[in-house]
């Protein structure tokens, strides 16, 4: 299947324009931005865009029923994009994409449902040529790909390969769900074998990171020696290391 690409120059965030123009679009669209004005990350979380450094783009394809996963899937497509260019890149638990453990990347996924269709909104921040002046305002350890190689790389390439990858690994997600991705997604895994805190709604979680479930939940150890699965939530790692829950399982699957 192809992709259909919209370059446009600047925009306030290529997720809203896709979310205006629907109507417009009637195959798989690749909607790109030479910076964004209001780019914005999951929360409504800033995104910071400098002008031709970074890709901005949103990837908008219609669905008959909903189907999970779809963000984990751009993480995991972007990382493996990466890793083939010699990045040590790993998923941060669901969606984002880390570069030399700083954040490089992020994903947000939206979904508007009609009455014989779903509509997918998938955009996707990567930092690729951002300088570090910039990669400074950023509010957590940041990176890009320009900034960890020491030399620039072609924004187009970069986005082509992504969204080929992309393609790919959906159809599938289609065919036979998230459990075919689910070993190679687990040794990308930011913090596997780690202590980390989730923040899930109200409730702030602590737990060693064992994994996750064939349909991409994630999986906590907790000191009681109990294991839950969480569906969606804001990973960050602890201060204190794994080995402090003693007798901690062995890795199952």
């Amino acid at each position: 299947m192809a992709i259909d690409y919209i370059y446009l120059d600047s925009v306030d965030s290529t997720n809203n324009w896709v979310k205006k123009h629907t109507g417009e679009l009637t195959s798989f669209t690749c909607v790109t931005a030479r910076e964004q004005t209001s780019g914005r990350g999951r929360f409504e979380r800033h995104w910071v865009s400098p002008r031709d450094q970074n890709i901005y783009a949103t990837l908008y394809f219609t669905l008959a029923s909903y189907l999970p996963n779809i963000g984990q899937l751009m993480a995991f497509s972007c990382v493996k994009m990466l890793r083939r260019h010699g990045f040590s890149a790993l998923v941060k638990w669901p969606n984002d994409i880390l570069i030399d453990t700083k954040k490089a990347g992020g994903v947000l996924t939206e979904t508007l449902s009609h009455q014989n269709q779903i509509d997918v909104i998938v955009g996707i921040g990567l930092n690729v040529n951002m300088e570090e002046e910039a990669l400074q305002t950023i509010d957590q350890a940041a990176t890009s790909m320009a900034a960890s190689a020491g030399k620039p790389w072609n924004l187009s390439q970069i986005l082509h390969e992504l969204m080929d990858q992309f393609l790919a690994d959906l159809s599938l997600l289609q065919d036979k769900g998230f459990k075919p991705f689910r070993r190679e997604f687990e040794n990308c895994l930011a913090y596997k074998g780690q202590t980390i805190s989730c923040l899930d709604g109200t409730r702030k979680i602590e737990g060693i990171c064992q994994g996750m479930t064939d349909d991409g939940k994630l999986i906590l150890l907790l000191p009681n020696h109990e294991t839950i699965e969480l569906s969606s939530g804001e990973v960050t790692t602890t201060s204190y290391p794994a080995k402090q829950i003693k007798g901690t399982p062995k890795d199952s699957h």
